[in-house]
């Protein structure tokens, strides 16, 4: 990354609570730009190329299409696109 260029980020996660507290915490550092949130997986997965992220930030447990399912097919119509996977469960 250059010094000027920001990490784009995308936040996907079934609870709104959730994805306003990872957008207070990336609005803390300047070198993150929250470019858009999904809802779900089909969402992220329609959005991907919309929003243009570096990095998705995907909870694993949602409905209509799991964190898992929209990794398997963003990665692959995305391969540039680092995933980070976030679960409460074990």
């Amino acid at each position: 990354m250059t010094k000027d260029k920001k990490i784009r980020v995308m936040i996907v996660d079934d609870h709104q609570v959730v994805r306003q507290g990872f957008t207070m915490f990336l609005k803390a550092f300047d070198d993150f730009l929250l470019v858009g949130e999904a809802s779900n997986g089909e969402e992220a997965v329609q959005r991907c190329p919309e929003y243009s992220p570096d990095v998705i930030l995907m909870d694993m447990v949602m409905p209509k299409m799991t964190g898992a399912e929209a990794i398997a097919v963003i990665r692959e119509q995305h391969p540039q696109v680092q995933i980070v996977a976030l679960t409460s469960f074990s």
